[in-house]
Order: C-alpha cells, then sequence, then structure tokens
C-alpha cells in the first residue's frame, strides 16, 4: 500500500519515510475495504522501520544571487511559448 510512496535518504538506508499521512494511508485502505484505525497505521509505519519526515532549512537565502535573471528568464520563456502556442 505504501510502496508508490516510500522515500528516503539515498546515503542513509535506514532513514526512511512515506509522504502519505497516517489518516491518508487510513483513507486508502478504507477505500479498499479495509477498517483500520489510524492508530494502528502509526503503529504499522514504527513498526515497518518508517520515520517521520521533518523539513529543515539548511541556509537562509534572503537575496540569492541571480535571483531577479531566473525570474526573468522565466517570464521569457513563458512568453515565447505563449506566443508559439506550444503547450510545453
Amino acid at each position: 500500500m505504501v510502496s508508490d510512496y516510500e522515500a528516503g535518504i539515498p546515503t542513509n538506508s535506514e532513514v526512511r519515510w512515506v509522504s502519505l499521512s497516517p489518516s491518508k494511508i487510513q483513507r486508502k485502505m478504507q477505500d479498499i475495504g479495509e477498517d483500520i484505525s489510524y492508530y494502528l497505521v502509526s503503529t504499522l509505519l514504527k513498526e515497518m522501520g518508517y520515520k517521520k519526515r521533518r523539513y529543515s532549512k539548511d541556509q537562509c537565502l534572503l537575496n540569492p544571487e541571480n535571483r531577479d535573471a531566473q525570474f526573468n528568464k522565466i517570464a521569457t520563456l513563458k512568453k515565447l511559448s505563449v506566443e508559439q502556442d506550444c503547450p510545453c
């Protein structure tokens, strides 16, 4: 059920997580006719070695170099795409 949503750190095979919350997994199980509690899903994920994903920001990007140039290039490419009726 969770293998399509599994992720981890390539350099550390012990650190794995699932991109679905326990409540979303519970709903997916209910959709296929399995009645399972939120608590059981959480417990099973923990027993299977999945960690809770914590997002962190390593560095502050208050004024990244070439930021305006990046947005100008994106705007130019978008304008060209619209002018040429390109769906890309």
